[in-house]
């Protein structure tokens, strides 16, 4: 009796024992996240927790559980809790089989804005997050996601296809795909954070360059010193240093043309220097460069605004590093007539311009001249 006990009281010990993990493995959650972050872990406590007996059919997939929520069924059987506020039939399929989205609202989280005159910024939003099953009540992306798309079939050509189900959640990005036995996996991910390491050119300090995915095309750079101290939000198409003390953050969504972007010129201390162009160009030769900005006004896909929600003034001009100007305005700068190639580098001494009757002259870019000393 006493060996038995004995058994008893080891075998107790173990089990207590089990699924304990050290306190220092646990990662820090950021302030953008926090409240997703706990809704998503106890959610997904909830989906593999114990199905209740009694249920209400809703549909061929979907039931109705005494707490209001919605989960799945199969054949009438439960598959999850009833935890979901809403169970929606998407038009997309999935390897043959329809595809329906479980959703959760609970807490707040940020999320990206644009607004044509104040420019990117971030706003709390409710944090919704979607599940996304197929027919048979088979869970498809293994985090929830704050945004989704289903893919059209990728084809190689031979008869034979790959299906993609891409989403984000938290600034990561996800792709999911399925095996040929019809399980799923997650294909690749990027997570959030790091992105480059950039320099200021005057001092030779190293920053991070960050990126975040609020959403399947939503993917924003930032900037950050390497203690972490955001210098600029996640917001931008693309950041550079490309001169000292400056940093070029450019708003948009991609560089098919100049007139769908804009640019912020930045300080390292976050401050605004410039923001009167939608691209500054550097035009480089052996010794020199200098540098045309030019704004197209209300007719740009990304308007120019000034602090007052003006549009800048459209035209062409020489300017600095900082954006300042060092000519008179001209509705255009060509250089292409005058870039002949030397050994190795073009050189470039004469530009033509364009004025605002229209009349085109050529003159000397020698007052124009930067240094890259």
């Amino acid at each position: 009796m006493k060996k038995l006990f004995a058994i008893l009281l080891v075998l107790a010990m173990l089990s207590a024992c089990v699924g304990e993990k050290p306190a220092e493995n646990i990662p820090e959650v950021s302030e953008k996240t926090e409240n997703a972050e706990n809704t998503s872990r106890e959610t997904e406590e909830q989906i593999t927790a114990e199905t209740p007996e009694k249920i209400e059919i809703k549909d061929a997939v979907s039931y109705k559980g005494e707490n209001g929520k919605f989960g799945f069924h199969k054949n009438g059987k439960p598959v999850t809790e009833p935890i979901f506020d809403e169970i929606i039939e998407r038009q997309d399929e999935f390897k043959g089989k329809k595809i329906y989205e479980a959703l959760i609202t609970e807490g707040k989280r940020m999320e990206f804005v644009t607004d044509p005159k104040k420019g990117p910024y971030l706003e709390e939003c409710p944090n919704t997050l979607y599940y996304i099953f197929d027919e048979d009540g088979n869970r498809i992306n293994e985090e929830p996601l704050d945004d989704y798309y289903v893919m059209a079939p990728y084809s190689y050509g031979n008869g034979t296809y790959d299906w993609f189900l891409e989403g984000t959640h938290n600034g990561d990005y996800y792709k999911y795909s399925v095996r040929k036995d019809g399980t799923y996996f997650l294909h690749s991910k990027s997570s959030a954070g790091a992105y480059f390491v950039l320099s200021n050119r005057a001092t030779w300090e190293e920053y991070i360059e960050t990126e975040y995915h609020w959403g399947v095309s939503q993917y924003k750079h930032g900037l950050t010193d390497l203690d972490g101290n955001v210098i600029l939000e996640d917001l931008y198409m693309s950041i550079s240093t490309p001169y000292p003390d400056r940093i070029y953050a450019y708003i948009g969504w991609a560089f098919q043309s100049a007139d769908e972007v804009r640019l912020e010129i930045y300080d390292f201390e976050g401050n605004l220097i410039n923001n009167e162009y939608n691209y500054v160009e550097q035009h480089n030769t052996e010794d020199y460069y200098f540098l045309v900005g030019y704004c197209f006004g209300e007719s740009a896909s990304e308007i120019c605004y000034d602090e007052n929600g003006v549009p800048h003034e459209a035209g062409w001009w020489f300017v600095d590093e900082s954006g300042n100007k060092l000519s008179e305005r001209f509705e255009h700068i060509s250089v292409e007539k005058y870039m002949t190639y030397n050994g190795g580098m073009w050189n470039i001494e004469k530009v033509t311009v364009t004025d605002e009757n229209g009349t085109k002259k050529e003159i000397s870019i020698e007052p124009y001249k930067r240094s890259f000393s």
